[in-house]
Parts: structure tokens; C-alpha cells; sequence
């Protein structure tokens, strides 16, 4: 159900106006305990990592992000599946964003 439900949210973060209204209504912080509770799902962590790379595109989502510890988080899921690429990718882009905001 996670795993459907961030890649549900994967494609309706795709847009700007989408996003606010995603960090208005607590979403990320749906997505950061799904991570958390679900370490080793890696379907779990490659879609909700995609969420948060989308969500983490404005400098002011990606502030909020940094103040729930996305930054660390997205560190343990590249440690924990280190051969997905997915998942390599979409955290190297939350990364980014968090360390530009």
C-alpha cells in the first residue's frame, strides 16, 4: 500500500502548484516515516525518494525538507541499497537541492 501510494505521489509532485499544496497537507511527513519504518523496502525507498526529489525542487520545499531530517534519511537509504540505481539517482537529487536551499 506505501509503495503505491508514493508512486501515486511521485507523479502529482511533478508540478509546482501540486507541491505546495503536498507540503501543506503534512505529506512529507507521510513519506519521511514511510522511509523510515521501511528501510529495506527498496520499491518504498526508490519511489518515495522520487517524491522528495520532486518535492525538494523549490528552494522553500526543500528548506521544510531539511527541518525533517530528509538530508540524513536520504543518506541511509543510499547506504542501505547502494546497487539501485533508482534510488542513488533520485537521493543524489534530493541531496542537491537540500545542500542549495
Amino acid at each position: 500500500l506505501h509503495v503505491r501510494a508514493c508512486g501515486a505521489l511521485r507523479n502529482f509532485s511533478s508540478t509546482t502548484d501540486c507541491q505546495v499544496l503536498l507540503i501543506r497537507l503534512g505529506t512529507a511527513h507521510l513519506i519521511v516515516n514511510a522511509m523510515k519504518k521501511y528501510p529495506d523496502v527498496k520499491e518504498l525507498q526508490a519511489q518515495a525518494s522520487a517524491v522528495l526529489w520532486n518535492l525538494s525542487s523549490s528552494a522553500v520545499n526543500a528548506l521544510t525538507l531539511k527541518n525533517l531530517g530528509v538530508l540524513s534519511l536520504i543518506e541511509a537509504a543510499v547506504n542501505n541499497h547502494p546497487l539501485s540505481g533508482p534510488i542513488q539517482r533520485n537521493c543524489a537529487g534530493v541531496k542537491r537541492n537540500l545542500l542549495q536551499a
